[in-house]
């Protein structure tokens, strides 16, 4: 049995960074092609939450802001 402190799932540590295209990949997946975030995150070793996000913002950003901050918005709110 694996546990958090081993590199297992549901593992702590350093937080893994992705490639723009792989989350527009992975969002594609979701609301283009019907799968669940569930199936998604399983199969490309995700956090179910980690693509959860990625998901709500691209609604955001699809909605020009009506489901919720778009990436111009999140920008200038964070100041980055």
């Amino acid at each position: 049995m694996q546990t958090k402190r081993d590199g297992g799932p549901g593992r702590q540590g350093k937080r893994r960074q992705f490639a723009d295209e792989f989350k527009a990949g992975a969002v594609r997946l979701v609301l283009d092609e019907g799968k669940t975030v569930a199936q998604v995150a399983r199969d490309l070793d995700l956090t179910p939450s980690a693509l959860s996000g990625w998901v709500k913002h691209a609604q955001a950003d699809r909605s020009k802001g009506k489901t919720g901050l778009t990436t111009d918005e999140r920008a200038c709110v964070t100041g980055s």
